[in-house]
């Protein structure tokens, strides 16, 4: 049987997973009203999405090689402050470019998740 800490870290890491998977498919919904209320042209509307991709694609194998020389508890607990601190950050964006940062800053915390 697990013990109750390998749990709490199996819990963590598909909440996780599912938050990651819940953000990659809301932002095309919300595109069009981050759009208006940023007064974004279509190249700008496009990175919102795309650009958090991206740095999940770059970073998903050096986290993983990460993870695998630090562990994963400890990397576990890095991705989600960080994921916090992008979550947070994007929430709280003046304009585009603030928030086309922190949705990389989301996109590398997203592959440290996975």
């Amino acid at each position: 049987m697990y013990s109750i800490e390998e749990k709490y870290i199996i819990t963590a890491g598909t909440l996780a997973t599912i938050i990651v998977a819940f953000l990659l498919n809301a932002a095309p919904v919300a595109l069009p009203s981050i759009a208006k209320a940023f007064s974004m042209n279509n190249v700008l509307k496009n990175w919102v999405d795309t650009i958090y991709l991206l740095s999940i694609a770059v970073f998903s194998i050096p986290c993983g090689k990460i993870c695998q020389k630090y562990g994963l508890k400890r990397i576990l607990k890095y991705g989600i402050i960080i994921f916090f601190i992008g979550t947070l950050g994007t929430g709280l964006s003046q304009n585009a470019y603030m928030l086309l940062f922190f949705r990389v800053i989301l996109g590398i915390a997203s592959a440290i998740l996975n």
